[in-house]
């Protein structure tokens, strides 16, 4: 094998180790659940997710498609709670330490 290949081969496993350690981190670290929400009919969804993102986006930038509130199928009302995301974890640890310094 020449020098060239042995360290052509040796960049080559340098950059997958290095992409290995840009891996995506899994969890749930930047997603909140909000409880005791007012449990309304699909007609009102709307206006009270306007009301969650506009109290809950002073924590953090919230992601598209970050806020969900499930729905009774039955009744077509909602649940009376919601899972909010969160871009960063940042954010969102900083605002938890400030809720804890208050209370």
């Amino acid at each position: 094998m020449a020098i060239d290949t042995i360290l052509e081969s040796k960049v080559m496993m340098k950059d997958l180790n290095e992409e290995d350690s840009l891996e995506f981190e899994g969890g749930f670290g930047n997603i909140i659940v909000v409880d005791n929400l007012p449990v309304v009919p699909r007609e009102k969804f709307e206006k009270l997710e306007g009301v969650v993102r506009k109290i809950y986006s002073q924590i953090g930038v919230i992601k598209d498609d970050g806020l969900w509130m499930p729905v009774d199928p039955a009744t077509q009302k909602t649940l009376g709670y919601c899972f909010i995301e969160y871009n960063t974890l940042q954010k969102l640890n900083l605002q938890r330490r400030r809720q804890m310094d208050t209370s």
